[in-house]
């Protein structure tokens, strides 16, 4: 981490500004709970657009203690009693404010906001236990979840109407499953109190530690054969569009850990259009086998192009592109509407807000999308259209700050710049674990015929030479800004 701390960039730290690096910053601090990590006293959601936002930050604010922090919040979120130990994947939340037990329903946008988080932080610190985790979640998607490519919305906390029933275990079965374990005393010990009973009187797996324990790999196949004969619960099994999504999009970013991601993401991709996306128009959802019928909302214009940008910055297909820049201007004739966006095309004209409610705000998704479609496109068009969607927002997110993160992300984009790095392909492929490792967060590849990397703003292009190494050191030096 201390790498990517090293950023020495004029950003927005005006002690005067009204949204600033400096402002959101120290929102966050103030919001943080330094007792359990995360934020609020109470339930405890996972808030990825946050903790997006708080790496983000950690970079551009020079700010080790946010970095420190978001590593923290992920390391709970996985180790105690939010996510799924034997089986993989996030449950929604937790009842508590301590990260231990919690409602016990499984949601695909949870995974799929959270997939990405857990990647970039096994680039920043290579702890294998985040690659573990975006491992066993798409793995536990493709056996519950997926079909015919499609992924379903939900599994239900009950099984039988008892909550929790599936994935809890009786305190005695728990202590068998360690008795031939050369690590039990170990890992009783990490259990903590766990393991005597902390929900109806079973056991909800929570590990008090940093990183999983010795012996954790045989003590999970244990519980593993329990699990087989209990019945799973039941599976809300519509296609959501932008839930589909939203999981391409983590899988294209999962690509960075395993190459095969990339074909798998496409095909899921492949699938989604087909099924919801008929005669010029896009869906939102339906059950496997029924023709969609229900037009799609702004969400589902804003994630599905969100999906096909980050795949065309993994296999640089500009069909991707301009199928992205085909469903922006639709979604503009159909939401946007006497300067507002609106969350759907029809009489009930709801404005649409920046609030990242249970997943992030589909408005924030397409303002970042107008902003690096202008990018890509060198679009004045686009741009104009993000800065005038921006206007709208900014007094919100003045008032709002971190509790408003995905707009004020889309917000320091605008502002501090989303800088394009134009290369062949086949350059940009070799270059890209050190573009990657890049201090400065807001990069997107493009495409070009040139041997050598040209780095440009909207405006301008900046540096240009066929040696990454110097074209990153301008980048991170941050003097384009002035």
């Amino acid at each position: 981490i201390e790498s990517l701390m090293s950023l020495k960039i004029k950003t927005l730290k005006n002690e005067n500004a009204k949204i600033s690096t400096k402002t959101l910053t120290e929102s966050f601090l103030k919001e943080y709970d330094e007792i359990y990590s995360g934020f609020g006293r109470g339930k405890k959601f996972p808030e990825a657009a946050k903790i997006s936002l708080m790496m983000d930050l950690s970079i551009l604010d020079d700010n080790k203690e946010l970095g420190v922090k978001s590593l923290e919040m992920l390391d709970v979120m996985a180790l105690r009693g939010l996510y799924d130990h034997i089986g993989g994947g996030f449950f929604r939340y937790t009842v508590d404010a301590a990260w231990e037990i919690p409602h016990f329903e499984k949601m695909l946008y949870n995974q799929a906001e959270l997939i990405p988080l857990y990647i970039k932080a096994y680039q920043w610190s290579k702890k294998e236990l985040y690659k573990d985790i975006v491992v066993e979640t798409i793995e536990m998607l493709d056996k519950r979840f997926l079909k015919n490519n499609l992924y379903y919305s939900a599994s239900d906390a009950d099984t039988n109407h008892k909550e929790g029933a599936f994935f809890t275990f009786e305190k005695e079965k728990v202590k068998n499953a360690l008795l031939n374990n050369p690590h039990a005393k170990l890992i009783k010990e990490l259990l903590e109190f766990s393991i005597n009973g902390n929900f109806q009187g079973k056991v909800h797996l929570n590990f008090y530690t940093s990183s999983r324990p010795k012996g954790f790999k045989k003590f999970k196949k244990e519980l593993q054969k329990i699990r087989k004969k209990k019945e799973f619960p039941f599976i809300d099994k519509k296609i959501n569009t932008a839930w589909n999504a939203m999981m391409i999009e983590a899988l294209f970013k999962a690509s960075v850990i395993d190459k095969n991601y990339t074909k798998k993401a496409n095909t899921h991709l492949d699938a989604l259009k087909e099924f919801m996306f008929d005669r010029g128009e896009l869906y939102h959802q339906s059950l496997i086998g029924l023709k969609p019928v229900q037009l799609g909302l702004l969400e589902d214009y804003s994630f599905f192009i969100s999906a096909l940008l980050s795949g065309y910055e993994v296999d640089f297909d500009e069909s991707k592109l301009d199928f992205a820049e085909y469903l922006l201007n639709r979604a503009k004739s159909k939401f946007y509407k006497d300067g507002m966006w609106l969350l759907s095309d029809d009489e009930l004209k709801i404005k649409a807000d920046m609030n990242d409610k249970y997943y992030t705000s589909p408005l924030a998704k397409m303002t970042q999308n107008i902003i690096k479609l202008a990018s890509l496109k060198s679009s004045f068009k686009y741009d104009k259209l993000a800065r005038e969607t921006l206007e709208t927002m900014n007094a919100n997110i003045e008032k709002s700050q971190s509790n408003t993160p995905a707009a004020a992300k889309a917000f320091l984009m605008q502002t501090l710049g989303v800088v394009t790095l134009k290369s062949s392909s086949e350059n940009l492929e070799k270059e890209r674990k050190n573009i990657t490792k890049t201090t400065y967060p807001f990069i997107l590849l493009k495409v070009q015929k040139n041997d050598k990397f040209l780095a440009c703003t909207m405006r301008s292009c900046f540096s240009i030479d066929k040696d990454y190494k110097v074209v990153k050191k301008i980048i991170e030096k941050g003097e384009w800004k002035d």
